[in-house]
């Protein structure tokens, strides 16, 4: 059997994202309470689990670096190092040339410049003149030398991970004198039942050293589930260490701590798939009920004199249980919480904050709330663009935030929650607030609006998502050059969702992001205009009805409107749109769905509502063009295929002329 050494690296590459991710999280805890000892354990376990795995693989600038980063790391856990804002900030900036030797281990490219300079900075911290650091918890016999007896029966698989046990031997001479070290094999087999990909042997070292059981037992950190280790301290000073860490003395992983059980409890129970795998099966799955729709749909017709027969459809409706249970399971395999989105967020908002001399508190809740893969990693970029438009133009400085009666800290909030199939994110901060005249007169001065025109305030505030548009009044190197609001519009669209904005001045602005939870399945409405089926999405549709005479009206610069409750909702004949003969072309004939969109209502005249169903979404990008307001196509059970609606783009089409939206479409 060959082994796949590619495999492993990936493996360890993807390990390593999420050390780095922890390593953040934990970092920024320990700015905001550097007395948490669990947080700089933590850090300490994922440099250790990165450093561990670049010796496997012999990435060697990887190994060496975060050797001294562990080695300052370690001087903080045992109180050698004051644990304040320098060491963090440094550990932030020793995180980023990690991240950058991983990728450099990875793709072949150059090392990062600043390494020299930040191993120069650690060493310095290390080695340097400091203040000591008051903690009685320390044990007074912290720095002599005493000999420790480890036991390592590593589990059976260790070869299958790419892991070298000598490599525990190598870290151990890093750390003192090894004096001793045996091997058992016992528990070889013979050799007609031998694997050579198992590992059958044992290790037992003997060390002498000055570091402490804890530290010990951090070597093991990467190859620890599955394993037994043992550590026991013998000799001269064994019983002041042995009562100073009881914990860590005669340890075994399969037993010894409920943490170190609960850890491998969860290791066991998750297993990593490539997500295309994840992708084809979801695919099968869409495959799946498609042809239940079409089996659905073939039964009815070969039934015309009595209905359906009752073994069959009893037979049907369990079909449809089933597929519809086992497509949500699917599905929930690609859903994962924004908690891997919001985590990069601290540190960003930190290092703005300090770059604009500005003092911010983030707070953020809903990061539990779960969205699919793909539009999880995409909407951070747009969201980035957000925060850092609210630090730089909206959150005021310390100074004018105490001349408008305000606290000179201020607050960023960023929010999540599942409203309907819908995620809405929100990014709020407690700053100026948008000055629409400002805008407006802005906008007037570039020619992109007429002096004389009647605007609202948010087609004023719509105007922020125009191209190239900015209100700053000079560049800086956070924003201000207009490249930014357009972005975050185009990308957030691009996943079929919706952003707006609210403000007001002197109170604050709030940007609203809304995402679909899933872009390969949809609750949707189907309708018919002409001989041609559409679908739009059930969630915003508000009502369908049959208008009476006298509701139709024209309105300057408005269009065609339907006056309905009182209001005015613009009308978009799909006919007229899509260039679909011998459809109806009398509203007081055919049907008009009301469907919701962000910041208002449009009318959608069409020849029959069919009904609501369940439809595999497919994007027309795979093959052809982006198509505006069309978001994908779906196969009927009659074997055609519909187009879906996206009923934000129809908003924008239906406020322009038949020709110019058929242009753009």
């Amino acid at each position: 059997m060959k082994i796949d050494i590619e495999q492993f690296k990936r493996t360890f590459f993807e390990e390593s994202e999420d050390h780095l991710g922890t390593l953040e999280r934990e970092l920024m805890k320990l700015a905001s309470d550097a007395q948490d000892p669990e947080a700089m354990n933590c850090i300490f376990r994922a440099v250790h689990s990165i450093k561990g795995g670049s010796g496997t693989f012999g990435f060697t600038d990887v190994t060496s670096f975060t050797h001294s980063f562990e080695s300052v790391l370690d001087a903080a856990r045992e109180g050698r190092l004051v644990t304040n804002g320098p060491l963090v900030d440094l550990s932030l900036r020793a995180m980023d040339v990690l991240r950058g030797l991983l990728e450099a281990a990875r793709t072949g490219s150059a090392v990062p410049p600043q390494m020299p300079e930040v191993l120069q900075a650690l060493d310095a911290l290390l080695h340097g003149d400091r203040p000591a650091a008051a903690s009685s918890a320390a044990p007074v016999t912290a720095n002599k030398s005493a000999e420790w007896r480890i036991r390592f029966r590593p589990a059976e698989s260790i070869f299958r991970t790419g892991m070298d046990p000598a490599l525990i031997a190598r870290e151990f001479e890093t750390l003192g004198k090894l004096k001793r070290v045996r091997v058992d094999t016992s528990r070889v087999p013979v050799l007609k039942d031998l694997d050579p990909l198992n590992c059958h042997l044992s290790w037992e070292f003997e060390l002498e050293a000055t570091t402490s059981a804890e530290a010990l037992r951090d070597v093991f950190a990467f190859v620890e589930d599955g394993a037994e280790i043992q550590i026991e301290s013998v000799g001269q000073h064994a019983p002041a260490l042995a009562a100073a860490l009881p914990s860590a003395v005669k340890a075994r992983s399969s037993d010894a701590t409920p943490a170190a059980s609960h850890a491998g409890s969860q290791a066991a129970s998750s297993i990593r798939v490539p997500v295309a795998k994840v992708d084809r099966l979801i695919n099968l799955v869409g495959e799946i009920v498609i042809a239940q729709s079409m089996l659905e749909d073939a039964a009815r017709n070969a039934n015309t004199g009595g209905g359906i027969d009752n073994k069959l459809g009893d037979a049907l409706s369990q079909l449809v249980r089933g597929t519809r249970d086992l497509q949500e399971q699917v599905m929930g395999i690609r859903m994962i919480p924004l908690a891997s989105t919001f985590g990069r967020f601290p540190r960003l908002v930190r290092d703005l904050a300090v770059a604009c001399g500005k003092n911010v508190r983030l707070e953020t809740t809903g990061e539990d709330t779960e969205l699919d893969k793909h539009v999880v990693e995409l909407i951070g970029d747009p969201m980035v663009h957000l925060i850092r438009n609210s630090l730089d133009h909206g959150i005021e400085s310390p100074e004018d935030r105490r001349s408008a009666g305000k606290p000179p800290e201020g607050t960023l909030t960023i929010s999540a929650e599942t409203r309907g199939g819908s995620v809405v994110i929100e990014v709020r901060d407690d700053g100026r607030g948008i000055n629409l005249e400002r805008v407006r007169r802005k906008a007037e001065r570039e020619g992109l609006v007429d002096p004389s025109a009647v605007m609202s305030d948010d087609e004023i505030l719509g105007l922020l998502f125009r191209p190239a548009f900015s209100t700053a009044d000079h560049v800086t190197d956070i924003s201000g050059r207009g490249v930014g609001l357009d972005v975050v519009k185009r990308n957030v669209e691009a996943l079929n969702g919706s952003v707006s904005v609210s403000s007001q001045l002197g109170v604050g602005t709030t940007f609203r992001i809304r995402l679909p939870l899933t872009l390969a399945i949809l609750d949707g409405l189907s309708f018919r205009v002409g001989s041609n089926v559409f679908i739009t999405s059930l969630l915003s549709v508000v009502r369908s009805m049959r208008p009476a005479e006298g509701v139709l009206r024209h309105i300057l610069n408005e269009g065609e409107v339907l006056a309905l409750d009182g209001a005015t909702l613009p009308l978009v004949r799909l006919h007229q749109l899509f260039d679909i003969p011998d459809a109806i072309e009398d509203p007081t004939q055919g049907i008009v769905v009301v469907a919701e969109h962000e910041g208002g209502r449009i009318a959608l005249l069409v020849d029959e509502v069919l009904g609501q169903q369940q439809v595999v979404v497919k994007r027309l990008e795979e093959h052809w063009s982006r198509v505006e307001a069309v978001m994908g196509a779906t196969i009927l059970g009659d074997g055609r295929v519909a187009l879906i609606l996206d009923t934000q783009a129809l908003a924008r089409c239906g406020r322009t002329e038949p020709a110019a939206a058929m242009s753009a479409a």
